[in-house]
């Protein structure tokens, strides 16, 4: 419940090590009869700065605030301090009291207990398999796809790694993979009437300018069409076209191109983005495995490291995948891991409604 003489307000939620302020408003009377106010932070927390205040000092490890800068224009004064998480933590969701003891000065005390409440996100294997066979005889390509849940608050940035043996065999272009593969799979979009619905999600104008101009550059690459024609992406013909770009009238059809890839590149980059959680949530749909000829095929280490917008990282979660090699020509594999993001809310968000003010005199 709201203390009578003192109002005191922290936001609803925040992300570990977010700055959290805690608004104390007051009546001038209030102010006039007030002799000190102690806030008491648990060990969680540590104090970031203060609001409107002129004199404190830290005392028995609790900060005392000794004197504010009052408002010359209102009949009340504001006053606060601002605290943070000192570090993440394992819960999905965590409350922790912040007490304020208000010392009078005809010897009376005030007391309050605001909660500040810290989410954070969480991200979880849902399905992943637990093997994979090679043999003679069977696809130059395989598929590992794995499926992750995200729980939690907030946005994140997701990076993933495979390792075999301790070497890294993932390649982090997969995203520009995947537009060159829809590129040449799916008609051109026209560059005057744009793509056919609105777009799921907006993507930024020049962010598309400059996935185009990249994407222009990697469509001229002879490795990538290599690698292309390899794995079974595109078939000779399409390759022998892509190598013609090259030639001496290549800068007009690439610039051809370039103007309809600004509309095809936002229609394929929105849908991807319409599959993650958040405009800030950033994750490659497909990542490209491509183990070095000549190393063991043994196990696969799948790990995905994650951040939120504050910067803040979170434990990372590995899976081992078996390989069992069955070729008889232990030579280089190419694998594509499809990803799929799904989100949970059931647990993060229950229960989180007004901040409740306990009070005590």
């Amino acid at each position: 419940m709201q203390v009578a003489k003192f109002d005191v307000r922290c936001p609803r939620w925040a992300l570990p090590r977010e700055e959290v302020p805690i608004k104390v408003k007051i009546e001038k009377a209030t102010t006039a009869a007030l002799s000190e106010v102690v806030f008491e932070l648990p060990e969680s927390l540590r104090l970031a700065d203060t609001i409107n205040v002129l004199d404190r000092e830290e005392r028995n490890g609790r900060t005392v605030i000794k004197a504010i800068d009052t408002a010359r224009r209102s009949e009340y004064d504001y006053f606060g301090i601002v605290v943070a998480t000192k570090e993440p933590f394992k819960d999905l969701k965590k409350e922790v009291p912040v007490k304020a003891s208000f010392f009078m000065k005809d010897g009376s005390v005030d007391t309050c207990v605001t909660p500040v409440r810290i989410f954070r996100p969480r991200l979880e294997f849902a399905d992943a398999p637990a093997s994979l066979s090679l043999a003679d005889g069977g696809p130059s390509g395989h598929s590992v796809p794995i499926r992750l849940k995200f729980s939690g608050f907030g946005d994140i940035t997701v990076r993933a790694r495979c390792t075999i043996g301790g070497r890294t065999v993932s390649r982090g272009t997969s995203l520009l993979d995947e537009i060159l593969e829809r590129f040449l799979r799916d008609p051109v979009a026209d560059p005057d009437g744009g793509l056919p619905g609105r777009p799921a999600v907006e993507v930024d104008p020049e962010a598309a300018a400059l996935m185009a101009e990249e994407f222009r550059g990697k469509m001229l690459s002879d490795d990538s069409i290599r690698g292309m024609l390899n794995t079974g992406k595109i078939d000779a013909d399409a390759a022998r076209v892509l190598h013609r770009l090259a030639d001496s009238d290549k800068e007009r059809i690439m610039n051809h191109i370039h103007t309809a890839m600004l509309a095809t590149v936002a229609g394929i980059l929105s849908d991807i983005m319409d599959r993650t959680l958040g405009e800030n949530l950033q994750l490659e749909s497909k990542t490209a495995i491509v183990p070095p000829a000549g190393l063991p095929l043994d196990k696969l280490v799948v790990e995905f490291r994650y951040a939120d917008v504050l910067g803040n990282e979170y434990d990372p979660i590995r899976r081992t995948i078996q390989i069992n090699d069955r070729r008889s020509a232990k030579t280089g594999a190419h694998l594509e891991m499809p990803l799929a993001i799904t989100a949970d809310e059931s647990g993060a968000y229950k229960d989180v409604g007004e901040m409740a003010i306990e009070s005590r005199r």
